[in-house]
């Protein structure tokens, strides 16, 4: 039985109701927000169909989907299956073709990845029966390079008692891709206590950018204090070397005698070739951490002495940013919880301009906040939508006590509104070179992390190839296409362009 209740608790946004930047969008659920009382989770993932609809992944009696609607209401024509598996969800993916995978943890202490098929059963040709249970202590994040139309997974190697961050390759059947470091796995040379990997992203070249945090010793803090984990690798699973001279980069390293409260934990890759990391910075678990920004050059340098960048999103608060956006003019989301750190916490998102600067225009002063402090609250991952609005999915405790269970939660909330109809003015792309021999590049002149796919199709509406924009810039291999003229059209309500191919 769905148990779906729509209600408002304790909702606090810094502009009420009023439909300005960063309010609560009212045509969505109830007030701008979804509750599903049955659907329990350590952590939930979403993304935008290009039907407007909310596919998010979850636990309900086992890991599994459900689709809601462009205004919030259940799709009651969506019956996806529960899949046996119990845990909790910590990445999803859309592919190209409509196909699902999701990750996470099981309740054995083992990573699994699940594949759906786009009606929501399990996709057999996947694994055994849809499923791929595998020797990792955990997965934190899957990624689907189609470029290559290989799997990619950010997890945790234990070995005895020590942890290790692990990076492996999976083929598009669920098998262990073994010409990836010769074995299928880059586990790190390092032992870190409770290492993460929170984010994943594919450059031009196919290398792997990975993002997370590791804890280390502290003199007070030994539980709680935190490093910036940043690495490179290649497309052949080897450590990138021409990054931060080893593959790998930690910003604003912590020591015995510091207290470091540092976490990197989404990837933007720029067309100039940099990297922007979100996160947290501080020095105090509950009271002292703040939203963080900082932005590294292809070799792995930081572009400014001053970052990581700090934002005071609530004062006196342990402010998270767990996941970030670039909305369809340029303005950069960062989105996460702001609390003492444990059992009480608001949503809260905050929206800088291009230069990193705070939007004012946004919320309060560039901030919105959502339920009050008194529960459990947090955002994983956010989307934004070809019309802006921003759609953010975490869960919620109905109560402060901490045995209550987690209820996933949806949220929208009005983008930018005072530049007109971004659907129509700023979600265009560019190609070129056009014609074009063999690799096409797909330049968005804006960029959403995740949200968008690509399809290249003849004059008779044949698809060609399809594929996921991972980036500003991404390069089309149509080396294997015949010549002729050919439409390439994305997901993002953009218009489609001719393409000819020579």
């Amino acid at each position: 039985m769905r148990n779906i209740l729509f209600i408002c608790i304790s909702v606090f946004t810094s502009l009420g109701f009023s439909q300005n930047d960063g309010s609560l969008d009212t045509s969505f659920g109830s007030g701008g927000i979804v509750i599903n009382d049955a659907f329990t989770s350590t952590g939930a993932d979403l993304t935008i169909l290009s039907d407007g609809k909310i596919l998010v992944a979850g636990y309900l009696s086992s890991i599994t989907l459900r689709r809601y609607n462009p205004d919030g209401t259940p799709d009651t024509t969506f019956n996806p299956v529960n899949t046996g598996v119990f845990g909790g969800v910590s990445s999803m993916v859309l592919q190209p073709d409509q196909k699902v995978l999701v990750a996470g943890l099981s309740t054995s202490l083992t990573g699994f990845i699940i594949r759906f098929n786009q009606d929501g059963t399990l996709d057999t040709n996947f694994g055994v029966g849809g499923i791929v249970n595998t020797s990792f202590y955990n997965i934190t994040k899957i990624k689907l390079n189609s470029t290559t139309n290989k799997l990619i997974i950010g997890a945790v190697t234990r070995v005895g008692t020590n942890n290790y961050f692990s990076i492996a390759r999976y083929n598009s059947n669920g098998s262990i891709d073994t010409t990836f470091n010769n074995n299928g796995v880059l586990t790190f040379p390092t032992a870190y206590s409770f290492p993460k990997i929170s984010d994943i992203k594919f450059d031009s070249s196919n290398r792997i950018v990975a993002c997370g945090s590791y804890h280390f010793d502290s003199n007070l803090y030994s539980s709680f204090a935190t490093d910036n984990f940043l690495c490179r690798v290649n497309n052949d699973g080897t450590l990138d070397n021409s990054f931060s001279d080893d593959g790998i980069l930690i910003v604003d390293k912590g020591t015995y005698n510091s207290e470091k409260f540092n976490e990197s934990n989404a990837i933007i890759l720029k067309s100039n070739g940099s990297i922007l990391i979100a996160g947290t910075k501080g020095t105090d678990p509950s009271s002292g951490r703040n939203f963080a920004l900082y932005e590294v050059n292809s070799n792995g340098i930081l572009t400014s002495p001053n970052m990581p960048l700090q934002f005071n999103v609530v004062n006196n608060k342990s402010d998270i940013a767990s996941c970030m956006a670039v909305d369809n003019f340029g303005k950069i989301v960062l989105a996460g919880k702001s609390g003492n750190g444990s059992l009480q916490n608001s949503f809260s998102l905050l929206r800088l301009n291009s230069d990193y600067t705070v939007d004012a225009t946004f919320g309060t002063n560039g901030v919105v906040t959502t339920f009050s402090e008194l529960n459990n609250n947090r955002l994983y991952n956010i989307a934004i939508q070809p019309d802006n609005k921003i759609v953010a999915v975490g869960t919620i405790k109905l109560g402060s006590n901490a045995s209550f269970e987690d209820k996933m939660c949806l949220v929208r909330y009005i983008g930018t509104t005072a530049l007109g109809n971004p659907q129509f003015n700023n979600n265009e792309f560019q190609v070129f070179p056009n014609p074009v021999s063999t690799k096409l590049n797909l330049q968005m002149t804006s960029f959403s992390a995740e949200n968008y796919n690509y399809e290249i199709s003849d004059i008779n509406g044949r698809i060609m190839i399809k594929g996921t924009i991972e980036q500003e810039n991404t390069a089309i291999d149509l080396e294997n296409l015949s010549k002729g003229i050919y439409i390439i059209k994305t997901s993002n309500n953009s218009k489609p362009k001719k393409i000819i191919k020579k």
